[in-house]
């Protein structure tokens, strides 16, 4: 005669279990498995045409989905180096566009292509490779406009690099339908900024479009204990900071030397320290001079010998005497231009490329 089979003793369920099981069932993704991507490297991010600031990041560029506020007082360049950005960008990737919205009206495109070196063309299917915001005869949009717009542009996937310049000279729709124009309204252009930005962001993330927007400085006026207080800050509230990843503040250190250095300090640094400040050597006319810039930067990190003002490779070849000269004669060395990038990356970040943030196997 066969056995019964002995009744199966059920486990109690402990209480960390229960739990587990209550949040799964509330959260299917709970439990997924999850694995790094490839770390990030200077190959992976676009740079700016100062290897400074490239090292700024402590990536070399700013990683896809990176969000920068580059803001300081008028005439320090912020429009031209957006624009020469966006240069970058298009190299780094010629398969996708960049977008330019522009409320401040500042973008001159025949100094953009000509002086830049922008590729104002289109792609076969007629997109253009810049898009310039507001169009010709299209009506001026308003801020809600602007950030609708860039959502979309983002969200699409097919735009690598989108500036706002700037946030000072957006207009939202309340003001935008005031008949006295000294109408004003506190935290007029900061509430929806604080909306729209974060929904950018969070795009941004997933896309990889890199977003720069141009901020102004304005003064304001507080009350302090001993009196009144002013300060210069950029405008658009708070909003801006939290949804920037780098916060850039730039300023002239002096106009007076072989070159005009602009100032720059990284005031937020999403993968590197905080508040390091670099100075660029600026060419009037010209922009960022990279062959100055990198010279600087190559001999900050060993890469490059200087004695006295005389600028040597490693092997002991002279490159020239005084920064403006060796930079000029190593404009006509592409190869050796090459190398002295890679060397001073490969010296000037760290070991071990930063990694990504986790993603889900299931993705």
């Amino acid at each position: 005669m066969a056995k019964k089979p002995a009744a199966v003793k059920e486990q109690p369920v402990t209480e960390r279990q229960a739990k587990v099981a209550a949040l799964k069932m509330k959260y299917p993704t709970i439990t997924a498995v999850r694995k790094p991507v490839l770390p990030v490297g200077p190959e992976d991010c676009l740079r700016s045409p100062s290897m400074q600031m490239c090292l700024l990041t402590n990536e070399g560029g700013f990683r896809p989905g990176s969000c920068v506020e580059y803001y300081g007082l008028e005439g320090t360049l912020k429009t031209w180096h957006s624009l020469e950005m966006c240069r970058e960008a298009q190299f780094r990737d010629p398969t996708k566009a960049v977008a330019y919205f522009d409320p401040e009206h500042a973008v001159d495109l025949h100094i953009a292509a000509s002086k830049i070196g922008v590729d104002l063309g289109t792609f076969p299917d007629g997109m253009p490779k810049f898009d310039l915001v507001p169009g010709e005869g299209e009506d001026e949009p308003t801020l809600e406009d602007y950030l609708n717009r860039m959502y979309d542009y983002a969200a699409s996937g097919l735009y690598s690099f989108i500036v706002l310049d700037s946030i000072a000279a957006c207009m939202s729709n309340w003001e935008s339908e005031q008949t006295d124009i000294t109408n004003a309204k506190w935290g007029g252009p900061s509430i929806p900024m604080s909306k729209g930005l974060k929904r950018i962001k969070t795009v941004c993330a997933k896309t990889g479009t890199r977003v720069w927007y141009v901020n102004q400085l304005r003064t304001t006026t507080v009350q302090g204990p001993h009196g009144p207080i002013s300060k210069d800050e950029p405008g658009g509230g708070k909003a801006v900071r939290y949804a920037a990843t780098h916060r850039y503040k730039v300023a002239w250190a002096n106009k007076d030397s072989e070159y005009a250095m602009l100032r720059v300090t990284a005031e937020k640094n999403k993968y590197g320290p905080p508040w390091v400040k670099v100075e660029v050597p600026i060419l009037m006319g010209h922009g960022v001079d990279k062959e100055a810039d990198l010279l600087m930067c190559a001999a900050q990190h060993g890469v490059v010998k200087k004695s006295g003002s005389w600028y040597y490779t490693l092997d002991g070849e002279a490159i020239g005497n005084g920064l403006q000269n060796a930079a000029s004669k190593l404009r006509d060395k592409p190869d050796l231009i090459s190398e002295i990038t890679a060397a001073t990356l490969k010296a000037g970040l760290p070991k071990e490329p930063l990694p990504t943030p986790l993603i889900d196997t299931n993705e």
